[in-house]
């Protein structure tokens, strides 16, 4: 249902129906960015709702998976979407680009990321069902992967469920 703060009214939106909203996100261009179980969907008033899945025909242009937990939109108008099998990134001049985590990790483990937050230094902290990542926003860099198994960035428990930065 879609609540109408000027009419005072819930709308029934059937395309939505039995899907669960795992993540809420507004684009650069006002769309509602939903995250669900099955895909992600962008809703936008009086227009037609569209969906964004996998396709593993375009591995390099889709989700990299439909479970979207996580959605995260940067400064520079790119939108970072956190799924059970990796980071698939909107880029405002490229379309979508799958970034399979051991790119920017050099680790072969995997990580479910339900979190996502962009902070003041421009770090992107990942957090999941086993630890949270630390890297540059260019995933170009090493990146510090959080876990209990870690030395040297050891934590005590693997699932993260809250990022906050403070002041």
């Amino acid at each position: 249902y879609r609540y109408g703060q000027t009419t005072n009214r819930w709308d029934y939106i059937p395309e939505l129906e039995k899907n669960s909203g795992k993540s809420f996100s507004i684009d650069k261009d006002n769309n509602l960015l939903i995250g669900t179980d099955n895909v992600l969907y962008i809703y936008q008033d009086n227009q037609p709702i569209h969906h964004i899945q996998h396709d593993s025909r375009q591995s390099n242009h889709s989700l990299i998976n439909d479970v979207v937990w996580c959605i995260y939109n940067d400064a520079d108008g790119n939108v970072w979407i956190g799924t059970d099998e990796g980071i698939s990134v909107t880029q405002k001049k490229h379309g979508m680009e799958f970034i399979p985590i051991a790119s920017f990790t050099g680790i072969g483990k995997g990580n479910h990321f339900q979190l996502i937050l962009g902070d003041k230094n421009r770090k992107l902290w990942l957090g999941g069902s086993d630890g949270l990542t630390c890297t540059d926003l260019t995933l170009k860099s090493g990146a510090t992967w959080y876990r209990v198994d870690t030395p040297g960035a050891s934590i005590a428990h693997n699932r993260i469920r809250r990022i906050y930065e403070d002041k």
